[in-house]
């Protein structure tokens, strides 16, 4: 080992070492997903439990890793093949995500957020069981109840054989801090 990789091996075990004296705790919740730009290919909702662990920097800055899990339904469609339209059943399935938001307190209880996220949704769209997205939102806390609402951006394509792109996403939520 290098010095270099061992100074950045000191630096991480310094910062995991103080983590626990910044964090200010853990939150859990409910929350709803739904797509924006409602196609007839991918009309899908999820209602998912989430956890959080909250990392105060400051009074006002914040990190907060996210995950969490719940099931994701698929309305029914129409689906253009190559041997004609052919209709896919509604399906329902379990799935999840990861993720780290940032943000920073306005004022009062309102805050600004944003942070990539991961999710998981194995089977449910053929092309799309993984998919990374950036969340935009807004969260409202009173006393230790948060408000959440956020705008994710889909930033990777289904695959090679679909030049179109998953669809946008608006997630709201409830969470209580411990």
């Amino acid at each position: 080992m290098n010095f270099p990789k061992k100074f950045f091996a000191l630096i991480c075990l310094i910062v995991l070492a103080g983590l626990p004296a910044l964090a200010s705790g853990f939150a859990a919740g409910i929350e709803s997903t739904i797509n924006i730009h409602r196609t007839s290919a991918d009309n899908y909702f999820t209602m998912s439990f989430v956890g959080a662990y909250r990392i105060d920097v400051n009074n006002r800055i914040y990190f907060m890793p996210e995950i969490s899990a719940g099931i994701i339904h698929v309305s029914p469609v129409v689906q253009e093949t190559m041997m004609g339209p052919e209709k896919k059943a509604a399906s329902t399935r379990f799935g999840g995500s990861i993720g780290l938001v940032g943000g920073v307190r306005i004022w009062r209880g309102l805050e600004v957020f944003t942070g990539p996220k991961m999710t998981i949704t194995p089977g449910v769209l053929q092309y799309d069981t993984l998919a990374q997205m950036w969340s935009f939102g807004l969260g409202y806390r009173i006393a230790r109840f948060e408000i959440r609402a956020s705008f994710d951006l889909h930033t990777t394509d289904r695959a090679i054989w679909h030049d179109k792109k998953t669809p946008d996403a608006c997630t709201v939520g409830l969470r209580y801090h411990f």
